[in-house]
């Protein structure tokens, strides 16, 4: 459901030019998110990606998050210099985790984007399992 509405498996979407091409997912462990989805489904499928897009940012909270997964081919010293350039931080709303993963070094490195769109090393350990 969310794949339709926001393409999150289309190389091609608008999300991934948001995105940078980088991977996104949204997770919510609230129910209440998810019968909003439900509720909405119908109305969002008719509006343009953007405006969906829009409803989604406006249901982000401490539940309900955009994640941002970023391959690095490199090793794990890349992280800081890739932050800082490529990735598009001001698309996602407050909050966004981005995970970077460095493909070599096998480490991941986690970071949310805090009230200046910076990104910070996150206190918790994201994404939740289900």
């Amino acid at each position: 459901m969310l794949n339709d509405l926001l393409e999150t498996d289309n190389p091609d979407s608008e999300l991934f030019e948001k995105s940078n091409h980088f991977r996104v997912n949204l997770y919510s462990t609230d129910l209440l998110f998810w019968k909003k989805v439900l509720s909405h489904y119908e109305e969002l499928k008719k509006k343009t990606f953007n405006e969906r897009f829009e409803w989604f940012t406006k249901q982000v909270d401490e539940n309900t998050f955009f994640c941002v997964r970023v391959d690095v081919y490199g090793g794990a010293f890349l992280f800081d210099t890739l932050k800082d350039d490529n990735i598009p931080v001001e698309n996602f709303p407050i909050g966004t985790i981005f995970i970077m993963k460095s493909e070599f070094d096998n480490e991941r490195v986690i970071y949310e984007s805090d009230g200046t769109f910076q990104l910070i090393k996150s206190q918790n350990d994201y994404p939740v399992s289900y």
